[in-house]
C-alpha cells in the first residue's frame, strides 16, 4: 500500500474515533434496529435517481454525448460503487477505466472531464456554504459575531473556481508555457505537462455557455437529491432536524466527500464532515452517529446494488455506439 494512502485511511479512522469519542454505542445500536424501512427503501430509490441524473450531466458533454443512455448509467453507477469502495478517491480512476473499455474514450481525456466537473462539484457546495454562514453564526455565536475572516476564505474560494470555470483554458496555457520556459530540465516535467493537458482537454469539453450552464444546473440537482437522501436516514430513525440544519449538515458532509481522507468503504472525511456539520447545527453526539451510520450503510447497499445493476447492463445489453465516432 502507498504510505500517502496508509496515512490518509489512518487520519480518517482517528477523526472519526475522534469525533465519536465517548458515545453510547448500544444506545445508537438500538435506535437503529427500529429505523423505518419506508425511508430506507426510499434513500435507495432517490440514490438510483441520483445515478441517472449524474449519466445526464456526462450526457452533457460533447464527447459522451453520442453515447447511449445505458452505456452511461452503467459506467456513472459503477464509478459510485468503487467510490464508495476504494480508499483516498482511488475509485475515480475507474471512471476513465471504464469508459476506455466500453466505448475506447481515451483516458487521460476522460481524466480531465472529470477532475472538472469536480470543481463544478466544489463550486457548488462552497455556494450553498457561502449562502449558509449567516445561519452558521447564529448557531454557533448566537448572532453576536461574524466571522469575516471565514467569509472572505469562501467568496475568494468561489471567485478562483469562477475563473477556473470560465477563463481556465487561458490560464492553464499561460502557466503551462511558464512553467516549461522557466524549468526545462524539471525531471517530472513531462508527467506534470501530460496531466495539465488532459485537464486543459476537460475545459474544452466543458467551454460553451449552455454546456456549463446544464452541467451546473444538473450539479445543484445532485446536491439536491443528496440532501434528500441525507434527509430521508433522519426520518427513517424518527429525527427532526430543521432545513437550515439539514442544508448545513449536508454541506459539510459534501465539502468532506471532495477530500481524499477515506479508508476503505468511504469511511473518514465523508463521516466526519456529517458528524461534525451536525454537532455544530445543535444534534445532539447520539443522533449524530447514529444518522451518520444508518446514512453511510445504506449509501453502500445503494452503491452496491446500484454497481451490480451497471455491470449488467454494460455487460449483457445489445447493440451500443460507435467507438470511433466519439473517438474522433
Amino acid at each position: 500500500m502507498h504510505m500517502r494512502t496508509f496515512f490518509f485511511i489512518v487520519l480518517a479512522i482517528g477523526s472519526l474515533g475522534w469525533l465519536s469519542y465517548n458515545l453510547d454505542l448500544g444506545m445508537v445500536v438500538q435506535n437503529l434496529t427500529n429505523a423505518n424501512p419506508v425511508f430506507l427503501l426510499g434513500m435507495v430509490m432517490v440514490y438510483f435517481l441520483l445515478c441517472l441524473v449524474r449519466s445526464l450531466r456526462w450526457k452533457s458533454v460533447p464527447i459522451f454525448s453520442e453515447m447511449g443512455h445505458g452505456t452511461l448509467f452503467g459506467v456513472t453507477g459503477l464509478h459510485g460503487f468503487w467510490n464508495n469502495i476504494l480508499p483516498a478517491r482511488t475509485g475515480e480512476v475507474s471512471f476513465s477505466f471504464l469508459l476506455k473499455k466500453h466505448s475506447g474514450i481515451n483516458m487521460g481525456h476522460s481524466a480531465g472531464i472529470l477532475m472538472m466537473v469536480r470543481i463544478y462539484d466544489a463550486f457548488a457546495t462552497v455556494i450553498t456554504m457561502l449562502f449558509l454562514l449567516p445561519w452558521i453564526y447564529v448557531l454557533q455565536y448566537g448572532g453576536n459575531e461574524f466571522n469575516l475572516q471565514n467569509t472572505s476564505y469562501l467568496i475568494l474560494i468561489i471567485i478562483f473556481l469562477l475563473l477556473v470555470i470560465i477563463n481556465g483554458e487561458k490560464i492553464l496555457k499561460n502557466l503551462l508555457w511558464f512553467f516549461d520556459t522557466s524549468f526545462p530540465n524539471f525531471r517530472v516535467k513531462k508527467t506534470i505537462l501530460a496531466v495539465a493537458e488532459d485537464f486543459n482537454y476537460g475545459m474544452v469539453q466543458i467551454s460553451g455557455l449552455k454546456v456549463r450552464l446544464k452541467i451546473f444546473v444538473l450539479t445543484v440537482v445532485c446536491n439536491f437529491l443528496t440532501y434528500l437522501i441525507f434527509y430521508f436516514a433522519f426520518k427513517s430513525l424518527g429525527i427532526n432536524v430543521t432545513l437550515i440544519a439539514l442544508l448545513i449538515g449536508s454541506t459539510f458532509t459534501l465539502l468532506g466527500s471532495l477530500l481524499p481522507i477515506n479508508a476503505p468503504g468511504n469511511i473518514g472525511a465523508f463521516d466526519a464532515g456529517w458528524i461534525g456539520g451536525f454537532l455544530l447545527t445543535g444534534l445532539t453526539k447520539h443522533d449524530a452517529v447514529a444518522s451518520c451510520f444508518i446514512m453511510h450503510s445504506m449509501v453502500l447497499i445503494s452503491a452496491l446494488l446500484a454497481g451490480a445493476l451497471s455491470y449488467a447492463v454494460l455487460n449483457f445489453r445489445k447493440g451500443g455506439v460507435n467507438h470511433k465516432s466519439i473517438i474522433d
